[in-house]
């Protein structure tokens, strides 16, 4: 990776955690998202790969339906089933409501990262700020909070896509950093587990760590996304992690190895 950008570093001591939802901070290997889109897309006829699902999540959720319709994995089956014209408004938002319809239910039931919350509030003790940045809009976050209540004893801040521009944009971070009272974004860290997670911190000049929680399984998938942003990434097993590095005082120095 001698030819990637260098990896934004920790300018001092760390004044907020960042970190993505489904896949990061519970729902390991965001499978929540995932099933939810299989069956949406199944209702009307498209049968559609999880990685085809994957090479884009962490946006906003419609967007996100768009992207995948265009997929060249599935444009036989939406020229088939949409015509030349290809799939309209109509289109998406009737994909988007099977959508909901699947997601709800399962994040009524969604699960926790083993490890993460004992890490979280180790991190409240610590004194350090954790924010949760996530493609889901507020309702989906509802659900999630009722499921998961000690969220909300750990997370003082969420952020959805309901609040204002979704991922790569920046927005986010900035609205987060804004609420903590961080003003320097290399005094703040996001992990997340999918290319959007890396690219907005990106956009932010934020420091940011890819976890293997989540839509990237293993290192190998990790580093080819790392080699499209351009840039060198800390690549680590899980938010859990992220946290203990946090506390100890050793994140600064991981990721300044990258640049070394």
């Amino acid at each position: 990776m001698n030819r990637l950008e260098p990896a934004f570093e920790l300018s001092g001591q760390i004044e907020m955690i960042a970190t993505d939802g489904a896949g990061s901070l519970f729902d390991k290997g965001s499978e929540d998202p995932v099933i939810a889109f299989q069956q949406a897309f199944d209702t009307v006829g498209i049968e559609i790969e999880v990685d085809t699902i994957k090479e884009d999540i962490g946006g906003p959720k419609k967007p996100h339906i768009v992207i995948m319709l265009q997929k060249e994995a599935i444009r036989e089956r939406v020229l088939s089933l949409y015509g030349s014209d290809g799939p309209q408004e109509s289109d998406v938002e009737t994909l988007y409501g099977l959508f909901n319809d699947k997601l709800l239910p399962l994040l009524a039931n969604t699960s926790e990262i083993e490890g993460v919350k004992d890490a979280a509030f180790r991190l409240k003790e610590n004194g350090t700020p954790l924010v949760m940045t996530t493609g889901y809009n507020d309702e989906m976050v509802d659900i999630i909070r009722k499921r998961l209540k000690w969220l909300d004893e750990v997370v003082g801040h969420f952020v959805t896509s309901s609040d204002g521009p979704g991922r790569p944009d920046p927005f986010m971070l900035q609205n987060a950093r804004e609420f903590v009272g961080v003003t320097d974004p290399t005094l703040a860290v996001k992990g997340g587990d999918a290319k959007l997670d890396l690219e907005a911190p990106n956009n932010d000049g934020m420091p940011s760590i890819m976890l293997l929680s989540g839509s990237v399984p293993d290192v190998g998938k990790a580093e080819a996304i790392i080699e499209e942003i351009g840039r060198r990434h800390l690549i680590l097993p899980s938010l859990e992690n992220v946290i203990d590095f946090a506390i100890d005082g050793t994140l600064r120095e991981e990721i300044r190895a990258l640049n070394i």
